[in-house]
C-alpha cells in the first residue's frame, strides 16, 4: 500500500479496538449539544458497509454503517475533537474530524475518493485543501506538506493524525522529527490525550528501533503454548494480521509458505488485532496458518504484546536477525525479498 494504500491498513482498523457495532439511523444534532453528527452522499455505490474507527479513541472499537441509496447517516456524543476513520468497501479510508456539536456533510465519488469534501468545520475545510493538494504530491512531497501544516496549524486535530500518518507509520518513519512535531502541537494542546498518548508510543518504538535486541516477552500463542523472545529463529519476523483485513491475511498466507520452506531459520510471530479468538482461530485453521506463530490475547491494538513492539498499524512490521531489530515497516515486497534472500 501507498501507507494508505498497503496500509488501510484499517492500521487502520487502528487499526485500534474493543467492540463491533451497527450504527444506522438519523439523529438531530443541536448546537449546544455535544452530539457530532455526519451525513455522506456517495454516487458511484447505492449500497454497501463502512466501517469507522479512531485512532485517539473519539469511538471505542468499530462501527459498521449501512450505505442505503448512496447515504448515511452517522452521529455520536463526544467531549473534544478529534478523529474518525471512514473505511471503505475496497479498504481504502479517509479521515473526518469530529467536534462537539458539530454537523459535517461529507460529497463524494467512490471512484475518486481522494477528491471527497467534508464540509461544516474548520479542520474537515483544511483537510479538504491539503487532501487535494496530496493527490498531486509525490511520496516526499506529501511528508513536506504534512511538516508544514503541522507547524502552521499546531492546535488542529489534522496535525495530530497527519504526524502518525506521515511520521510514524510506513516508509518515512521519523520519530525524532515526530516528537519535535508532538512537543510543538503540545504547546498548543497541553491537555490533549492522544499527543500524550504519542509520547509513550515513541518512547516505546525508541526501544524497538533498528539494531536494539527486541523486548523481553513472554507470550501465550492461540494453542495455549508458551513464547518467549528470547528463543526465536534466527531471522524472525514480527507481522500484525487481523481476520477483518484481507490484505493481512494474504500477507500471512504468503509467510507461511516462506516460513515452512525455511523451518530451521525462520519464525513468523503473528500478533492477532482481533478481538475473538474465535475469529482468529476461524482464519488459521481456513487457511492452514501452521506454519506461524499466532499471539491473540483479544486487545487488539491495546494487547501489551502490540504495544511493546511498538506496532500502530496491520502494515506495520519487524525484521529481526539474532535477537535484534533489523528494520522496520517494510513494505510488502520489500519484507518478501527480505526473507528469500535466506534461500
Amino acid at each position: 500500500m501507498s501507507r494508505i494504500a498497503r496500509h488501510q491498513d484499517f492500521r487502520l482498523l487502528t487499526l485500534l479496538l474493543l467492540s463491533v457495532g451497527f450504527i444506522t439511523g438519523v439523529t438531530s444534532c443541536d448546537e449546544g449539544s455535544r452530539r457530532f453528527k455526519m451525513e455522506a452522499r456517495f454516487s458511484q455505490i447505492d449500497q454497501g458497509e463502512f466501517y469507522l474507527y479512531s485512532p485517539d479513541e473519539t469511538i471505542q472499537g468499530i462501527d459498521t454503517i449501512r450505505l442505503q441509496g448512496g447515504r448515511f447517516v452517522y452521529s455520536l456524543d463526544c467531549q473534544q475533537p478529534g478523529v474518525l476513520m471512514l473505511v471503505f468497501p475496497n479498504y481504502s479510508e479517509q479521515p473526518v474530524f469530529v467536534e462537539p456539536g458539530k454537523e459535517v456533510k461529507i460529497k463524494g465519488d467512490v471512484t475518486h475518493l481522494k477528491e471527497m469534501k467534508v464540509t461544516g468545520t474548520r479542520d474537515n475545510k483544511l483537510m479538504n485543501g491539503l487532501r487535494e493538494v496530496i493527490a498531486k504530491s509525490s511520496p516526499l512531497e506529501m511528508i513536506a506538506h504534512a511538516r508544514r501544516f503541522i507547524e502552521e496549524h499546531p492546535a488542529s486535530a489534522v496535525s495530530s493524525w497527519l504526524v502518525t500518518r506521515y511520521f510514524l507509520q510506513g516508509d518515512s518513519v521519523d520519530y525524532s522529527e515526530a516528537y519535535r512535531l508532538v512537543n510543538l502541537m503540545r504547546e498548543q494542546q497541553p491537555d490533549n490525550y492522544f499527543l500524550l498518548r504519542l509520547e509513550k508510543q515513541m518512547s516505546q518504538l525508541a526501544a524497538s528501533d533498528m539494531g536494539q535486541p527486541l523486548p523481553v516477552l513472554q507470550m501465550t500463542d492461540l494453542d495455549g503454548k508458551t513464547v518467549s523472545t528470547k528463543n526465536l529463529a534466527p531471522l524472525t519476523i514480527v507481522q500484525p494480521w487481523a481476520s477483518w483485513n484481507n490484505e493481512s491475511i494474504t500477507l500471512l498466507r504468503q509467510l507461511n509458505s516462506l516460513a515452512r520452506r525455511h523451518r530451521d531459520r525462520l519464525q513468523v510471530l503473528a500478533p492477532s488485532l482481533d478481538g475473538s479468538k474465535d475469529a482468529c482461530r476461524n482464519i488459521v485453521e481456513r487457511d492452514t496458518l501452521d506454519n506461524v506463530t499466532i499471539i491473540c490475547d483479544e486487545r487488539m491494538f491495546e494487547s501489551p504484546v502490540v504495544q511493546e513492539f511498538g506496532l500502530y498499524s496491520l502494515t506495520d512490521n519487524i525484521v529481526c536477525k539474532n535477537g535484534r531489530v533489523q528494520v522496520r515497516n517494510l513494505s510488502k515486497e520489500e519484507l518478501v525479498k527480505r526473507i528469500r534472500e535466506v534461500e
